[in-house]
């Protein structure tokens, strides 16, 4: 799987979990991510040569903490989550209704 196409999957399943969760710290998404590689067969252990894609099911993660950060910082940049008190969470985004 393209590097691009990884980290646009994984911005995918870090909004889920803050969705889901409503707020998280950078090492529990990480755990998290690396829990749900490992259930769909894409975990560090199968590294990237997993050779998955989006449409069938197996999610590749293969981060370490300082690069969840980093890649985290990415989407607080483009305002589509924050960090708050020490845990990430997703913006809320008020429509006017």
């Amino acid at each position: 799987m393209a590097k691009k196409q990884q980290l646009a999957q994984c911005e995918m399943y870090i909004k889920g979990l803050l969705l889901n969760h409503k707020s998280m710290t950078g090492e529990r998404l990480h755990g998290m991510l690396k829990m749900l590689a490992d259930a769909t067969g894409g975990g560090s252990s199968a590294g990237s040569a997993a050779g998955g894609s989006a449409g069938d099911g197996v999610f590749c993660y293969d981060m370490t903490l300082p690069q969840l950060r980093a890649h985290l910082g990415l989407l607080i940049d483009k305002e589509l989550i924050e960090y708050i008190d020490g845990s990430y969470q997703l913006v809320l985004v008020n429509d006017g209704k």
